[in-house]
């Protein structure tokens, strides 16, 4: 008879510690959702499609262009910035109207059009990779401009003759820091490599 009652005194610890770990299963599994959800939030991938197709055009992985567009406008299409910049890709219109002479192309959209800004923004990111080779260099020149990091590269103090060792802007290494870190983030979330 002593041992029933063990038996039956075990029974609700068994039970209570099963309950325990589905609870605790669900609670990790739930908490896992709403910070990948969260996650997904923060680092969107709006307007896929252009993002997709200009990518592919021009060679451009897509988290980079990502990158670039959450860094510049957080994804606000009617961004406009005090130096004129306009769009997600916040592109000068004198840098477009270099990049239609690029082209050989007239002018028959605008710079506000989304499908237009992100054409052309990863045009200018893949013209400028061509030009330097190096990313974070890339991101440098088309925060602070392509001829100031030109000679930025020629300097000693801020080269090392091949890529950049110093940036002596601090909003410009601020940029290069953050859109580096936030190319890492949209791997992590959407699990590239």
């Amino acid at each position: 008879m002593a041992k029933s009652k063990k038996s039956k005194n075990k029974r609700p610890f068994i039970v209570t510690l099963i309950l325990f770990i589905i609870i605790s299963a669900a609670i990790y599994f739930i908490a896992g959702e709403l910070i990948e959800r969260q996650s997904k939030l923060m680092y969107p991938k709006k307007y896929e499609q252009y993002v997709e197709m200009y990518s592919e055009k021009y060679g451009i992985d897509c988290n980079i262009i990502y990158s670039v567009i959450h860094t510049e406008s957080g994804f606000d299409p009617q961004a406009r910035s005090s130096a004129g910049a306009i769009g997600l890709m916040q592109i000068t219109p004198d840098t477009y109207d270099w990049l239609l002479y690029l082209r050989g192309e007239e002018k028959t959209r605008e710079l506000d059009d989304i499908r237009t800004n992100i054409d052309f923004g990863t045009y200018f990111l893949s013209y400028l990779y061509k030009k330097f080779g190096n990313w974070d260099t890339v991101f440098a020149a088309y925060n602070a401009g392509m001829n100031r990091v030109s000679g930025w590269l020629e300097d000693p103090a801020y080269s090392d003759g091949i890529t950049l060792t110093y940036i002596p802007f601090s909003e410009t290494r601020n940029y290069v820091d953050k859109v580096g870190n936030t190319i890492i983030k949209y791997k992590q979330i959407y699990n590239e490599e």
